[in-house]
């Protein structure tokens, strides 16, 4: 799912679906790594992402931009970043690949 804009009523809110969305991502990506025995802890500093993203058509209903933006949000809220301003670098690929799945590298920079 891609990042959604704020929608305006009686009162501003993101839409449900995207809310649950970025939920179940960052609950998922932490079960994913701590099963395949890595380790979690918050990334406080400047950090590097690379994603590549597939779909069985090669097409998506979101813009890469907008999938990337909507995992960053999801990486902060679940507490694996501090603070996703502190990406200093992105990586990002939408393939077609007879597929749908996701691949993701998160790496801490060493401050200079």
């Amino acid at each position: 799912m891609g990042k959604q804009r704020p929608r305006f009523g009686s009162r501003v809110f993101m839409p449900l679906e995207y809310v649950d969305w970025k939920s179940d991502f960052g609950r998922l990506f932490i079960s994913n790594v701590l099963a395949d025995g890595g380790k979690i802890g918050v990334i406080d500093g400047r950090f590097r992402l690379s994603m590549r993203v597939q779909t069985p058509s090669g097409k998506s209903r979101s813009d890469l931009d907008n999938i990337v933006g909507a995992v960053l949000d999801s990486l902060q809220d679940a507490g694996i970043v501090a603070n996703d301003r502190n990406c200093v670098q992105i990586s990002a690929s939408l393939e077609k690949s007879g597929k749908r799945g996701a691949y993701f590298m998160i790496v801490e920079v060493e401050s200079v």
